[in-house]
């Protein structure tokens, strides 16, 4: 069994609001750690946070679905870019998908799920019905052994590009 995602990009930099508009997509479910910011940090680099402030101007609804159970981390992340946001989501239960995409009042068929993991957002993602974007992780130098783990599992699952 192989997973592909609708889209691989280096980054969410990458993904333009023409590509969203293609698709018919009117709303971005977004993975926190490692695809928006650094794990930990707390911080949006520049152009990632302008890329969110444009993607909000395009009238793109963004809701930051994450694993991290921090609560006053993920809400002032959210909050800086004015985006919904749900901890400790345990993707890639669908619970947590139903739960974001209620919130956005969204259809699956209207949302794509942006991340870094195979498992946890491509494979939530479209069990949930919704597109896919997997991005290349931000950094691996705070990642725990678990994480890296994950990402050797992940790298057998992914359907090869050709």
């Amino acid at each position: 069994m192989f997973i592909r995602p609708t889209l691989r990009l280096p980054s969410v930099l990458s993904l333009q609001a023409e590509t969203l508009d293609a698709w018919g997509v009117r709303g971005l479910l977004l993975d926190l750690d490692n695809t928006l910011m650094p794990p930990h940090s707390g911080c949006y680099s520049p152009e990632i946070l302008a890329w969110l402030h444009q993607m909000t101007r395009h009238g793109i609804v963004l809701y930051i679905l994450t694993n991290n159970p921090n609560e006053a981390y993920v809400q002032a992340a959210a909050a800086q870019c004015g985006a919904g946001a749900l901890t400790a989501a345990r993707k890639p239960s669908q619970k947590s998908f139903q739960r974001a995409l209620g919130a956005m009042n969204l259809p699956p068929s209207q949302v794509a799920m942006v991340g870094d993991q195979v498992i946890a957002d491509i494979l939530g993602g479209q069990w949930a019905g919704t597109f896919t974007v997997l991005v290349e992780p931000l950094t691996r130098k705070t990642e725990n052994g678990f994480i890296r783990l994950c990402r050797t599992v992940e790298r057998c699952l992914l359907q090869p590009t050709g």
